[in-house]
């Protein structure tokens, strides 16, 4: 049993005493608070302290026999469930605690994203750092566009994205794909404009989201780098309104 207890320890979290009471229940089956207190050596205080807490998270429930509340483990599933529960609610919190982080206090933080998996993780980090009803703004040459970015890459991102409702704003410079694209910006949650002025077609991004600025050459081997600044964040975005507000 110490071994069982152990784990439970580290992978559920549970206190000494609460896994001698789970383990305990486990192996006797139906039992009372009384007989539990006695067969783990524990106070039944504090046993009676501890079953409640079980029960709530759906790991123990109870039965009655001859006027007396018995206790059982229904299904050792539900600590699958419970661990389950808990990662997609740290998932959630992730982007609020990132937020929340001051990097500003040290240094500006520099990632670089290298390759097609390099690719993969810069458009996950921006799914995981923006909230539902947030915006990106983007600049972005989409010349030879389906050659450069794989529909796996792109369809993900963009199916992502619509889940959490969150607008790209987009700048692009003139070329066919700029008018294709244009069609589907609604169902896409896209708005756009395109720079009719630029007289070369580019093929690179600038993606600005959240805290940070993500520059992107997608020419022979993708590679990218993210900035995060709060400060230049807020210039970049700036400027992109104003350019934003100046077309058509």
């Amino acid at each position: 049993m110490k071994n069982k207890k152990q784990k439970l320890m580290d992978i559920m979290g549970f206190s000494d005493k609460k896994a001698i009471v789970y383990l305990t229940l486990l192996e006797s089956g139906e039992a009372q608070v009384t007989y539990l207190a006695r067969k783990c050596g524990l106070k039944r205080t504090t046993v009676y302290n501890i079953l409640p807490e079980l029960k709530d998270e759906g790991l123990i429930k109870t039965t009655k026999q001859s006027g007396r509340t018995l206790y059982y483990v229904d299904d050792t599933r539900d600590l699958e469930r419970i661990i389950e529960m808990k990662s997609k609610s740290l998932q959630e919190l992730l982007p609020e605690l990132k937020r929340v982080q001051n990097i500003l206090s040290v240094k500006p933080k520099i990632v670089l994203y290298e390759g097609e998996g390099g690719m993969k993780q810069l458009y996950q980090e921006i799914i995981d750092s923006v909230s539902p009803g947030d915006k990106i703004f983007t600049y972005i040459g989409l010349e030879n566009f389906d050659n450069l970015i794989s529909a796996e890459v792109s369809g993900d991102y963009i199916n992502q994205r619509i889940a959490k409702k969150v607008v790209n704003r987009v700048i692009a410079s003139p070329s066919e794909k700029s008018e294709q694209i244009f069609g589907s910006s609604q169902e896409e949650l896209r708005e756009m404009k395109i720079a009719k002025g630029v007289t070369e077609v580019f093929s690179s991004d600038m993606k600005i989201f959240g805290n940070k600025v993500a520059f992107l050459s997608y020419k022979e081997n993708f590679f990218s780098v993210v900035l995060e600044s709060r400060e230049i964040s807020i210039m970049l975005r700036s400027a992109f309104n104003i350019m934003w507000n100046s077309l058509e």
